[in-house]
Protein backbone atom coordinates (compact mmCIF):
# COMPACT_ATOMS: atom_id res chain seq x y z
CA UNK A 1 0.00 0.00 0.00
CA UNK A 2 1.00 3.27 -0.69
CA UNK A 3 0.61 5.87 2.13
CA UNK A 4 1.53 9.30 3.35
CA UNK A 5 4.26 11.39 1.80
CA UNK A 6 4.69 8.50 -0.84
CA UNK A 7 0.72 9.39 -1.84
CA UNK A 8 1.09 12.76 -2.38
CA UNK A 9 3.82 11.85 -4.84
CA UNK A 10 1.31 10.29 -7.08
CA UNK A 11 -0.81 14.23 -7.13
CA UNK A 12 2.64 16.04 -8.55
CA UNK A 13 2.58 17.96 -11.75
CA UNK A 14 5.47 16.44 -12.69
CA UNK A 15 4.42 13.02 -11.59
CA UNK A 16 1.07 13.42 -13.58
CA UNK A 17 3.00 14.45 -16.33
CA UNK A 18 5.93 11.93 -16.48
CA UNK A 19 3.57 9.46 -16.30
CA UNK A 20 0.76 10.65 -18.67
CA UNK A 21 3.89 10.38 -21.54
CA UNK A 22 5.31 6.74 -20.37
CA UNK A 23 1.42 5.66 -19.75
CA UNK A 24 0.96 6.97 -23.63
CA UNK A 25 3.84 5.22 -25.29
CA UNK A 26 3.45 1.82 -23.04
CA UNK A 27 -0.60 1.86 -24.63
CA UNK A 28 0.56 1.94 -27.89
CA UNK A 29 3.08 -0.55 -27.67
CA UNK A 30 0.21 -3.01 -26.06
CA UNK A 31 -2.54 -1.99 -28.72
CA UNK A 32 -1.24 -1.44 -32.26
CA UNK A 33 1.08 -4.02 -30.95
CA UNK A 34 -1.79 -6.72 -30.39
CA UNK A 35 -3.48 -5.48 -33.50
CA UNK A 36 -0.08 -5.93 -36.13
CA UNK A 37 0.53 -9.30 -34.21
CA UNK A 38 -2.84 -10.50 -34.92
CA UNK A 39 -3.28 -8.93 -38.32
CA UNK A 40 -6.19 -6.73 -37.51
CA UNK A 41 -6.42 -4.19 -39.85
CA UNK A 42 -8.80 -1.46 -40.13
CA UNK A 43 -9.59 1.29 -37.88
CA UNK A 44 -12.64 0.38 -35.30
CA UNK A 45 -15.01 3.37 -33.82
CA UNK A 46 -14.49 2.01 -30.36
CA UNK A 47 -10.89 1.61 -30.70
CA UNK A 48 -9.77 5.28 -29.39
CA UNK A 49 -12.45 4.21 -25.75
CA UNK A 50 -10.29 0.78 -25.69
CA UNK A 51 -7.26 3.02 -26.14
CA UNK A 52 -7.99 5.24 -23.08
CA UNK A 53 -8.74 2.35 -20.88
CA UNK A 54 -5.82 1.15 -21.42
CA UNK A 55 -3.95 3.95 -21.22
CA UNK A 56 -5.52 4.96 -17.73
CA UNK A 57 -4.71 1.34 -16.48
CA UNK A 58 -0.84 2.35 -17.38
CA UNK A 59 -0.72 5.49 -15.68
CA UNK A 60 -2.29 3.95 -12.79
CA UNK A 61 0.64 0.82 -12.84
CA UNK A 62 3.35 3.30 -13.63
CA UNK A 63 2.98 5.79 -10.59
CA UNK A 64 2.26 3.11 -8.37
CA UNK A 65 5.32 1.29 -9.36
CA UNK A 66 7.47 4.16 -9.11
CA UNK A 67 6.32 5.17 -5.64
CA UNK A 68 6.72 1.32 -4.70
CA UNK A 69 10.74 2.03 -5.57
CA UNK A 70 10.82 5.05 -3.71
CA UNK A 71 9.63 3.01 -0.85
CA UNK A 72 12.24 0.38 -1.86
CA UNK A 73 14.80 3.36 -2.10
CA UNK A 74 14.30 5.01 1.16
CA UNK A 75 13.96 1.61 3.12
CA UNK A 76 16.76 -0.23 2.34
CA UNK A 77 18.78 3.33 2.73
CA UNK A 78 17.55 3.54 6.27
CA UNK A 79 18.77 -0.16 6.85
CA UNK A 80 22.58 0.38 5.15
CA UNK A 81 22.67 4.38 5.43
CA UNK A 82 26.56 3.80 5.04
CA UNK A 83 27.89 2.80 1.41
CA UNK A 84 30.58 0.45 1.19
CA UNK A 85 34.26 2.57 0.91
CA UNK A 86 35.26 3.67 -2.47
CA UNK A 87 36.66 0.92 -4.92
CA UNK A 88 40.41 1.36 -5.43
CA UNK A 89 42.39 1.26 -8.16
CA UNK A 90 43.71 -2.44 -7.73
CA UNK A 91 40.51 -3.83 -6.66
CA UNK A 92 39.05 -2.35 -9.94
CA UNK A 93 41.50 -3.87 -12.25
CA UNK A 94 41.31 -7.32 -9.91
CA UNK A 95 37.25 -7.16 -10.63
CA UNK A 96 37.55 -6.19 -14.20
CA UNK A 97 39.86 -9.70 -14.91
CA UNK A 98 37.98 -11.58 -11.99
CA UNK A 99 34.10 -10.60 -14.51
CA UNK A 100 36.09 -11.17 -18.21
CA UNK A 101 37.09 -14.33 -17.35
CA UNK A 102 34.14 -15.81 -15.86
CA UNK A 103 32.19 -14.11 -19.12
CA UNK A 104 34.15 -15.89 -21.44
CA UNK A 105 34.48 -18.78 -19.82
CA UNK A 106 30.56 -18.95 -19.45
CA UNK A 107 30.37 -18.12 -23.59
CA UNK A 108 32.82 -20.71 -24.46
CA UNK A 109 30.13 -23.71 -24.81
CA UNK A 110 28.33 -21.78 -27.45
CA UNK A 111 31.06 -21.12 -29.56
CA UNK A 112 31.98 -25.19 -29.14
CA UNK A 113 28.43 -25.80 -30.17
CA UNK A 114 28.76 -23.74 -33.11
CA UNK A 115 32.55 -24.19 -34.45
CA UNK A 116 34.02 -22.40 -35.58
CA UNK A 117 31.78 -19.64 -34.50
CA UNK A 118 28.03 -18.19 -36.00
CA UNK A 119 29.83 -17.03 -39.00
CA UNK A 120 26.54 -15.22 -40.58
CA UNK A 121 24.83 -12.36 -41.72
CA UNK A 122 27.59 -9.92 -43.57
CA UNK A 123 30.22 -11.76 -42.88
CA UNK A 124 30.30 -14.19 -46.00
CA UNK A 125 30.67 -10.68 -48.10
CA UNK A 126 32.80 -9.35 -45.93
CA UNK A 127 34.97 -12.75 -46.57
CA UNK A 128 34.51 -12.25 -50.79
CA UNK A 129 35.05 -8.55 -50.99
CA UNK A 130 38.51 -9.12 -49.00
CA UNK A 131 39.61 -12.31 -49.99
CA UNK A 132 39.39 -12.19 -54.26
CA UNK A 133 40.74 -9.03 -55.15
CA UNK A 134 38.57 -8.49 -58.22
CA UNK A 135 35.30 -7.90 -56.27
CA UNK A 136 34.78 -4.31 -55.45
CA UNK A 137 34.23 -3.28 -51.99
CA UNK A 138 31.50 -2.28 -50.59
CA UNK A 139 31.19 0.84 -48.21
CA UNK A 140 28.28 -0.15 -45.97
CA UNK A 141 30.51 -2.63 -44.31
CA UNK A 142 33.22 -1.92 -42.20
CA UNK A 143 36.30 -1.73 -43.72
CA UNK A 144 38.68 -2.00 -40.67
CA UNK A 145 36.54 -5.55 -39.86
CA UNK A 146 36.51 -6.65 -42.90
CA UNK A 147 40.35 -5.93 -42.46
CA UNK A 148 40.38 -7.91 -38.71
CA UNK A 149 38.83 -11.06 -40.97
CA UNK A 150 41.43 -10.77 -43.78
CA UNK A 151 44.19 -11.29 -41.03
CA UNK A 152 42.12 -14.33 -38.91
CA UNK A 153 41.33 -16.02 -41.93
CA UNK A 154 45.37 -16.14 -43.61
CA UNK A 155 46.79 -16.91 -40.16
CA UNK A 156 44.28 -19.71 -39.86
CA UNK A 157 45.04 -20.74 -43.33
CA UNK A 158 48.57 -20.86 -43.20
CA UNK A 159 48.98 -22.24 -39.94
CA UNK A 160 46.04 -24.98 -40.51
CA UNK A 161 45.16 -25.35 -43.54
CA UNK A 162 41.56 -24.42 -43.47
CA UNK A 163 39.27 -21.31 -43.12
CA UNK A 164 37.22 -22.74 -39.65
CA UNK A 165 40.28 -21.84 -37.72
CA UNK A 166 40.65 -18.53 -39.26
CA UNK A 167 36.84 -17.72 -38.78
CA UNK A 168 37.08 -19.40 -35.06
CA UNK A 169 40.12 -16.97 -34.21
CA UNK A 170 37.96 -14.43 -35.08
CA UNK A 171 35.03 -15.69 -33.32
CA UNK A 172 37.32 -15.56 -29.94
CA UNK A 173 38.74 -12.07 -31.04
CA UNK A 174 34.82 -10.97 -30.94
CA UNK A 175 34.57 -13.13 -27.68
CA UNK A 176 37.31 -11.50 -25.98
CA UNK A 177 35.90 -7.73 -26.62
CA UNK A 178 32.88 -8.83 -25.75
CA UNK A 179 34.05 -10.02 -22.03
CA UNK A 180 36.63 -7.01 -21.79
CA UNK A 181 34.15 -4.23 -22.49
CA UNK A 182 31.07 -6.08 -19.88
CA UNK A 183 33.35 -6.63 -17.78
CA UNK A 184 34.49 -3.37 -17.65
CA UNK A 185 30.40 -2.11 -17.39
CA UNK A 186 29.80 -4.73 -14.01
CA UNK A 187 33.09 -2.48 -12.26
CA UNK A 188 32.02 0.93 -13.37
CA UNK A 189 28.09 0.45 -11.86
CA UNK A 190 30.06 -1.61 -9.03
CA UNK A 191 32.47 1.58 -8.30
CA UNK A 192 29.06 4.07 -9.15
CA UNK A 193 26.87 2.47 -6.68
CA UNK A 194 29.17 0.20 -3.88
CA UNK A 195 26.61 -2.44 -4.09
CA UNK A 196 27.57 -6.19 -4.07
CA UNK A 197 24.41 -7.18 -5.21
CA UNK A 198 24.66 -5.08 -8.50
CA UNK A 199 28.31 -6.28 -9.37
CA UNK A 200 26.97 -10.07 -9.31
CA UNK A 201 23.89 -9.98 -10.93
CA UNK A 202 25.43 -7.98 -13.49
CA UNK A 203 27.60 -10.64 -13.90
CA UNK A 204 25.54 -13.50 -13.97
CA UNK A 205 23.04 -11.47 -16.53
CA UNK A 206 26.16 -10.88 -18.93
CA UNK A 207 27.39 -15.08 -18.21
CA UNK A 208 24.03 -16.20 -18.65
CA UNK A 209 21.77 -14.26 -20.85
CA UNK A 210 21.01 -16.00 -23.87
CA UNK A 211 20.83 -13.28 -26.22
CA UNK A 212 24.42 -11.60 -24.67
CA UNK A 213 26.04 -15.65 -24.99
CA UNK A 214 24.93 -15.98 -28.34
CA UNK A 215 25.77 -12.93 -30.22
CA UNK A 216 29.34 -13.60 -28.11
CA UNK A 217 30.44 -15.49 -30.93
CA UNK A 218 29.20 -14.06 -34.01
CA UNK A 219 30.91 -12.37 -36.06
CA UNK A 220 28.92 -9.52 -37.80
CA UNK A 221 29.88 -5.75 -37.32
CA UNK A 222 26.72 -4.91 -35.83
CA UNK A 223 27.78 -6.54 -33.04
CA UNK A 224 31.80 -5.15 -32.74
CA UNK A 225 30.07 -1.68 -32.85
CA UNK A 226 27.22 -2.57 -30.40
CA UNK A 227 30.05 -3.27 -27.93
CA UNK A 228 32.21 -0.25 -28.93
CA UNK A 229 29.12 1.87 -28.71
CA UNK A 230 28.63 0.54 -25.00
CA UNK A 231 31.94 1.05 -23.55
CA UNK A 232 32.09 4.91 -25.62
CA UNK A 233 28.96 5.44 -23.03
CA UNK A 234 30.42 4.73 -19.98
CA UNK A 235 33.97 6.25 -20.92
CA UNK A 236 31.69 9.60 -21.70
CA UNK A 237 29.69 9.11 -18.84
CA UNK A 238 32.93 9.01 -16.85
CA UNK A 239 35.14 11.54 -18.83
CA UNK A 240 31.64 14.10 -19.16
CA UNK A 241 29.71 13.68 -16.27
CA UNK A 242 31.78 12.41 -13.72
CA UNK A 243 34.75 14.34 -14.83
CA UNK A 244 36.69 11.47 -13.42
CA UNK A 245 40.37 12.89 -15.49
CA UNK A 246 39.66 16.30 -13.49
CA UNK A 247 42.62 15.63 -10.57
CA UNK A 248 44.43 13.39 -13.57
CA UNK A 249 48.24 14.46 -14.49
CA UNK A 250 48.74 16.15 -17.62
CA UNK A 251 49.76 13.08 -19.32
CA UNK A 252 46.98 10.49 -17.65
CA UNK A 253 44.50 13.63 -19.52
CA UNK A 254 46.14 13.45 -22.76
CA UNK A 255 46.11 9.93 -23.06
CA UNK A 256 42.19 9.83 -21.83
CA UNK A 257 40.84 12.24 -24.45
CA UNK A 258 43.24 10.93 -26.78
CA UNK A 259 41.49 7.63 -26.19
CA UNK A 260 37.92 8.58 -25.63
CA UNK A 261 38.84 10.18 -29.69
CA UNK A 262 40.17 7.02 -30.95
CA UNK A 263 37.37 4.76 -29.78
CA UNK A 264 34.53 7.09 -31.00
CA UNK A 265 36.02 6.98 -34.46
CA UNK A 266 36.76 3.07 -34.32
CA UNK A 267 32.79 2.76 -33.17
CA UNK A 268 31.73 5.18 -35.59
CA UNK A 269 33.45 3.39 -38.73
CA UNK A 270 32.44 -0.14 -37.94
CA UNK A 271 29.00 0.65 -37.60
CA UNK A 272 27.45 4.42 -38.84
CA UNK A 273 25.02 4.73 -37.33
CA UNK A 274 26.52 4.90 -33.93
CA UNK A 275 27.64 8.56 -35.45
CA UNK A 276 24.03 9.57 -33.97
CA UNK A 277 24.75 8.75 -30.46
CA UNK A 278 28.31 10.77 -30.72
CA UNK A 279 25.92 13.40 -32.00
CA UNK A 280 23.86 13.24 -28.79
CA UNK A 281 26.97 12.87 -26.71
CA UNK A 282 28.21 16.46 -28.18
CA UNK A 283 24.74 17.80 -27.64
CA UNK A 284 24.73 16.80 -23.90
CA UNK A 285 28.46 18.76 -23.92
CA UNK A 286 27.09 21.71 -25.81
CA UNK A 287 24.26 22.15 -23.56
CA UNK A 288 25.24 21.79 -20.31
CA UNK A 289 26.96 24.55 -18.72
CA UNK A 290 30.51 24.06 -18.90
CA UNK A 291 33.10 26.14 -17.48
CA UNK A 292 35.86 25.01 -19.74
CA UNK A 293 34.88 25.65 -23.29
CA UNK A 294 37.80 23.25 -24.43
CA UNK A 295 35.38 20.18 -24.11
CA UNK A 296 33.10 21.64 -26.59
CA UNK A 297 35.84 22.68 -28.98
CA UNK A 298 37.15 18.72 -28.62
CA UNK A 299 33.83 17.58 -28.68
CA UNK A 300 33.47 19.55 -32.48
CA UNK A 301 37.24 18.12 -33.12
CA UNK A 302 36.28 14.59 -32.86
CA UNK A 303 32.94 14.73 -35.02
CA UNK A 304 34.98 16.00 -37.99
CA UNK A 305 37.70 13.05 -36.98
CA UNK A 306 35.11 10.72 -37.41
CA UNK A 307 33.44 12.18 -40.11
CA UNK A 308 36.84 12.35 -42.32
CA UNK A 309 38.30 9.13 -41.11
CA UNK A 310 34.88 7.17 -42.39
CA UNK A 311 35.18 9.01 -46.11
CA UNK A 312 38.80 8.74 -45.86
CA UNK A 313 38.88 5.14 -45.61
CA UNK A 314 36.47 4.35 -47.98
CA UNK A 315 38.27 6.49 -50.85
CA UNK A 316 41.79 5.07 -49.85
CA UNK A 317 40.19 1.02 -50.44
CA UNK A 318 38.28 3.02 -53.72
CA UNK A 319 34.84 1.32 -52.13
CA UNK A 320 31.21 1.80 -53.60
CA UNK A 321 29.16 3.78 -51.75
CA UNK A 322 25.93 2.75 -50.46
CA UNK A 323 22.66 3.76 -52.27
CA UNK A 324 21.01 7.25 -50.21
CA UNK A 325 17.29 4.77 -50.07
CA UNK A 326 19.07 2.90 -47.20
CA UNK A 327 18.35 5.94 -44.93
CA UNK A 328 14.46 5.71 -45.84
CA UNK A 329 12.68 2.55 -45.22
CA UNK A 330 9.87 4.08 -43.60
CA UNK A 331 8.80 7.07 -46.29
CA UNK A 332 8.87 4.24 -49.15
CA UNK A 333 6.98 1.29 -46.99
CA UNK A 334 4.43 4.25 -45.88
CA UNK A 335 4.16 5.30 -50.12
CA UNK A 336 3.67 1.63 -51.20
CA UNK A 337 0.90 0.83 -48.33
CA UNK A 338 -1.22 3.47 -50.08
CA UNK A 339 -0.82 2.31 -53.34
CA UNK A 340 -1.63 -1.39 -52.10
CA UNK A 341 -4.00 -0.09 -49.91
CA UNK A 342 -5.95 2.17 -52.40
CA UNK A 343 -4.38 1.41 -56.05
CA UNK A 344 -3.80 3.88 -58.79
CA UNK A 345 -6.87 5.89 -57.85
CA UNK A 346 -4.72 7.36 -54.88
CA UNK A 347 -3.32 9.24 -57.04
CA UNK A 348 -3.49 12.27 -59.41
CA UNK A 349 -2.17 11.51 -63.17
CA UNK A 350 0.79 13.94 -62.16
CA UNK A 351 1.60 12.15 -59.17
CA UNK A 352 1.29 8.93 -60.62
CA UNK A 353 3.79 9.90 -63.19
CA UNK A 354 6.41 11.02 -60.32
CA UNK A 355 6.05 7.88 -58.22
CA UNK A 356 6.78 5.43 -61.33
CA UNK A 357 9.85 7.59 -62.10
CA UNK A 358 10.78 6.00 -58.70
CA UNK A 359 9.28 2.85 -58.81
CA UNK A 360 8.19 0.07 -61.78
CA UNK A 361 4.69 -0.22 -61.52
CA UNK A 362 4.64 -4.29 -61.34
CA UNK A 363 7.23 -4.17 -58.30
CA UNK A 364 4.47 -2.88 -55.88
CA UNK A 365 3.37 -6.63 -56.13
CA UNK A 366 6.32 -7.56 -53.79
CA UNK A 367 5.59 -5.42 -51.06
CA UNK A 368 5.35 -7.19 -47.34
CA UNK A 369 4.34 -5.09 -44.84
CA UNK A 370 6.97 -6.41 -41.93
CA UNK A 371 10.44 -5.85 -44.49
CA UNK A 372 11.01 -2.53 -46.11
CA UNK A 373 13.83 -4.25 -48.36
CA UNK A 374 10.89 -5.85 -51.15
CA UNK A 375 10.44 -2.19 -52.17
CA UNK A 376 13.14 -0.57 -50.52
CA UNK A 377 15.31 -2.30 -53.12
CA UNK A 378 13.33 -1.36 -56.43
CA UNK A 379 13.60 2.16 -55.53
CA UNK A 380 15.45 4.17 -58.55
CA UNK A 381 18.51 5.14 -56.66
CA UNK A 382 19.69 7.20 -59.51
CA UNK A 383 16.32 8.95 -60.17
CA UNK A 384 16.27 9.81 -56.31
CA UNK A 385 19.75 11.36 -56.18
CA UNK A 386 19.00 13.41 -59.28
CA UNK A 387 15.17 14.38 -57.50
CA UNK A 388 15.05 13.82 -54.28
CA UNK A 389 13.07 17.48 -53.94
CA UNK A 390 10.06 15.80 -55.86
CA UNK A 391 9.94 12.29 -54.01
CA UNK A 392 9.66 14.26 -50.92
CA UNK A 393 6.67 16.39 -52.13
CA UNK A 394 4.97 13.50 -53.08
CA UNK A 395 5.23 11.74 -49.82
CA UNK A 396 4.02 14.69 -47.90
CA UNK A 397 0.76 14.99 -49.92
CA UNK A 398 -0.23 11.50 -48.96
CA UNK A 399 0.65 11.29 -45.84
CA UNK A 400 -1.92 14.55 -44.91
CA UNK A 401 -4.12 12.66 -47.41
CA UNK A 402 -3.89 8.96 -45.75
CA UNK A 403 -2.46 9.33 -42.79
CA UNK A 404 -3.85 6.16 -40.88
CA UNK A 405 -1.54 3.93 -44.57
CA UNK A 406 1.15 5.79 -43.24
CA UNK A 407 0.75 4.92 -39.05
CA UNK A 408 -0.33 1.36 -40.37
CA UNK A 409 2.91 0.91 -42.32
CA UNK A 410 5.00 2.37 -39.35
CA UNK A 411 3.45 0.17 -36.99
CA UNK A 412 3.24 -3.11 -39.19
CA UNK A 413 7.13 -2.52 -39.73
CA UNK A 414 8.35 -1.78 -36.25
CA UNK A 415 6.11 -3.21 -34.20
CA UNK A 416 7.91 -5.84 -33.17
CA UNK A 417 10.95 -3.76 -31.63
CA UNK A 418 8.19 -1.93 -29.06
CA UNK A 419 5.17 -4.93 -28.89
CA UNK A 420 6.38 -6.85 -25.71
CA UNK A 421 4.43 -10.32 -26.13
CA UNK A 422 6.00 -11.60 -29.40
CA UNK A 423 9.50 -11.71 -31.18
CA UNK A 424 10.98 -10.61 -34.14
CA UNK A 425 11.30 -12.82 -37.38
CA UNK A 426 11.80 -10.03 -40.16
CA UNK A 427 14.23 -13.20 -42.44
CA UNK A 428 11.40 -15.43 -41.41
CA UNK A 429 8.27 -13.04 -42.65
CA UNK A 430 10.31 -11.29 -45.49
CA UNK A 431 10.48 -14.85 -47.22
CA UNK A 432 7.03 -14.76 -47.13
CA UNK A 433 6.79 -17.70 -44.35
CA UNK A 434 3.94 -17.61 -41.49
CA UNK A 435 3.77 -19.57 -38.66
CA UNK A 436 2.61 -19.94 -35.26
CA UNK A 437 6.10 -21.49 -34.20
CA UNK A 438 8.81 -20.84 -36.16
CA UNK A 439 10.80 -17.48 -36.65
CA UNK A 440 14.29 -16.87 -36.95
CA UNK A 441 15.46 -15.06 -34.25
CA UNK A 442 18.69 -15.47 -34.73
CA UNK A 443 20.44 -16.74 -37.50
CA UNK A 444 22.20 -19.59 -36.33
CA UNK A 445 23.29 -21.51 -39.55
CA UNK A 446 26.96 -20.28 -40.94
CA UNK A 447 27.48 -19.31 -44.36
CA UNK A 448 30.64 -19.91 -46.99
CA UNK A 449 33.52 -20.60 -45.98
CA UNK A 450 32.68 -21.59 -42.96
CA UNK A 451 31.52 -24.89 -42.41
CA UNK A 452 29.78 -26.28 -39.49
CA UNK A 453 32.18 -28.71 -36.82
CA UNK A 454 29.89 -28.65 -33.67
CA UNK A 455 32.00 -30.07 -30.74
CA UNK A 456 28.47 -30.35 -28.65
CA UNK A 457 26.09 -31.61 -31.23
CA UNK A 458 23.31 -31.43 -28.68
CA UNK A 459 23.79 -27.78 -27.29
CA UNK A 460 23.94 -26.90 -30.92
CA UNK A 461 20.51 -27.97 -31.35
CA UNK A 462 19.31 -26.88 -28.37
CA UNK A 463 20.35 -23.11 -29.74
CA UNK A 464 19.02 -23.68 -33.45
CA UNK A 465 15.16 -24.69 -31.28
CA UNK A 466 15.81 -21.12 -29.05
CA UNK A 467 16.15 -19.30 -32.61
CA UNK A 468 13.35 -20.57 -34.19
CA UNK A 469 10.63 -21.36 -31.85
CA UNK A 470 8.81 -18.77 -30.26
CA UNK A 471 7.05 -20.85 -27.85
CA UNK A 472 10.35 -20.71 -25.99
CA UNK A 473 9.92 -16.61 -25.60
CA UNK A 474 6.53 -17.63 -23.77
CA UNK A 475 8.95 -18.89 -20.77
CA UNK A 476 8.54 -15.90 -17.88
CA UNK A 477 11.67 -14.18 -17.35
CA UNK A 478 13.41 -15.71 -20.70
CA UNK A 479 10.82 -13.62 -22.39
CA UNK A 480 10.90 -10.85 -20.58
CA UNK A 481 15.39 -10.61 -20.86
CA UNK A 482 15.43 -11.57 -23.97
CA UNK A 483 12.82 -9.92 -26.75
CA UNK A 484 12.99 -6.02 -28.04
CA UNK A 485 9.99 -5.15 -27.01
CA UNK A 486 10.45 -5.59 -22.80
CA UNK A 487 14.06 -4.11 -23.43
CA UNK A 488 11.91 -1.34 -24.68
CA UNK A 489 9.20 -1.18 -22.10
CA UNK A 490 11.58 -1.55 -19.13
CA UNK A 491 14.01 1.13 -20.55
CA UNK A 492 10.89 3.44 -20.89
CA UNK A 493 9.65 2.88 -17.39
CA UNK A 494 13.20 3.63 -15.40
CA UNK A 495 14.11 6.98 -17.85
CA UNK A 496 10.50 8.01 -16.71
CA UNK A 497 11.47 7.17 -13.45
CA UNK A 498 14.59 9.17 -13.39
CA UNK A 499 12.58 12.31 -14.49
CA UNK A 500 10.16 12.05 -12.21
CA UNK A 501 12.19 11.80 -9.06
CA UNK A 502 14.54 14.47 -10.98
CA UNK A 503 17.14 11.94 -10.40
CA UNK A 504 20.15 12.45 -12.82
CA UNK A 505 22.45 9.92 -12.09
CA UNK A 506 23.11 7.99 -15.07
CA UNK A 507 20.24 9.89 -17.10
CA UNK A 508 21.86 10.64 -20.02
CA UNK A 509 23.05 6.98 -20.85
CA UNK A 510 19.33 5.57 -20.63
CA UNK A 511 18.04 8.43 -22.50
CA UNK A 512 20.92 7.75 -25.65
CA UNK A 513 19.98 4.56 -25.33
CA UNK A 514 16.29 5.09 -25.95
CA UNK A 515 16.64 7.72 -28.44
CA UNK A 516 19.13 5.11 -30.14
CA UNK A 517 16.32 2.90 -30.08
CA UNK A 518 13.80 4.86 -31.73
CA UNK A 519 16.28 5.69 -34.84
CA UNK A 520 17.08 2.03 -35.03
CA UNK A 521 13.30 1.61 -36.08
CA UNK A 522 13.83 3.33 -39.75
CA UNK A 523 15.86 -0.19 -40.45
CA UNK A 524 14.29 -1.89 -43.05
CA UNK A 525 13.14 -4.84 -40.45
CA UNK A 526 13.25 -5.60 -37.42
CA UNK A 527 16.27 -7.86 -36.30
CA UNK A 528 17.65 -8.09 -33.02
CA UNK A 529 20.94 -7.58 -33.41
CA UNK A 530 20.23 -3.85 -34.40
CA UNK A 531 19.08 -3.58 -30.81
CA UNK A 532 21.64 -5.50 -29.22
CA UNK A 533 22.75 -1.83 -27.27
CA UNK A 534 19.70 -2.40 -24.82
CA UNK A 535 20.70 -5.10 -24.04
CA UNK A 536 24.36 -4.69 -23.00
CA UNK A 537 23.02 -1.89 -20.92
CA UNK A 538 20.24 -3.46 -18.92
CA UNK A 539 22.46 -3.72 -16.00
CA UNK A 540 22.59 0.08 -15.82
CA UNK A 541 19.46 0.64 -16.83
CA UNK A 542 18.12 -1.91 -13.83
CA UNK A 543 20.86 -0.45 -11.27
CA UNK A 544 19.81 3.45 -12.08
CA UNK A 545 16.69 3.21 -10.75
CA UNK A 546 18.48 2.06 -7.27
CA UNK A 547 20.72 3.97 -5.46
CA UNK A 548 21.88 5.39 -1.98
CA UNK A 549 19.80 7.38 0.32
CA UNK A 550 21.87 10.45 -0.09
CA UNK A 551 21.58 10.51 -3.89
CA UNK A 552 18.15 10.00 -3.53
CA UNK A 553 17.23 12.63 -1.19
CA UNK A 554 19.57 15.03 -3.22
CA UNK A 555 17.91 13.88 -7.08
CA UNK A 556 21.17 13.40 -7.96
Amino acid sequence: MVTGDLFKKLLKGKTIAVGAIVSFLISYSLFFGFLCDRQITGFKAYYPFVFILVWAAAFLLCVLLWALIDRINLKVSKKDEKAEEEIGAKKKITLFFVSAVLIFAAWVPCLLASWPGFFSYDASKEFVQIWYPEVPIWGRISIIHSALLLLCCKTGNKLFGDFNSGIALFSIIHMLLGAFVLAYETVFLYALKRKKYIYFVSVCYFMFAPVIALFSGCSNSTIFGSLLATILMLRFYEIFCLDSLKEKSIARKIAGYAGFAILAILTCHIRSSFSFLFSLMTVNVLVKKIKKPQKIIYMAAVFIMIFAFNKGIVRLVNAENPPDSELFSIPVQQLANVYVKNGEAAFSEDESEVLFKYFAKGHFDFYCPWCADAIKLGLNDEEFEKRPGDFWKLWIKKGVRYPFEYLEAWNYLTYEAWYPFCVPDGYTRRNYIESDYTSDYFKVNLESPAELDSKIPALYEAIRRFSTETRIYKIPVIGQICTIGWQYLFLLFTLGYLFRSKRKELRFINAANLAYFAMMLFAPLVLVRYHLLMFYLFPLTLASMFGNQADFEKGE
